[in-house]
């Protein structure tokens, strides 16, 4: 199959943004699962996903892979963002 420049340059920006995600601070990962957690959200983006795939499989499956690699991010537990802290605990 031959591809354009910009089909190639885009599967090497997937492919980096991929080995990326792992390395993120945890601010940047809470920010990630955020904008994936909501069910509507979720339908859109493999809705997306999933149109890309019929124009471009390598695209469109390395997407894919993107989108559930980023689901799967581990936080810390110590580093929360948001939650309740209990306020009568003795530090």
């Amino acid at each position: 199959m031959k591809y354009t420049i910009l089909e190639s340059l885009l599967v090497l920006l997937i492919i980096v943004l991929v080995s990326i995600l792992p390395s993120l601070s945890n601010k940047n990962k809470f920010k990630i699962k955020l904008a994936l957690s909501g069910m509507i959200n979720k339908i859109l983006v493999f809705l997306i996903i999933g149109l890309t795939i019929l124009e471009n499989k390598l695209i469109g499956l390395l997407l894919l892979i993107l989108v559930f690699s980023s689901l799967n991010l581990n936080i810390s537990k110590e580093n929360h963002i948001e939650g309740f802290s209990n306020y009568y605990k003795r530090r």
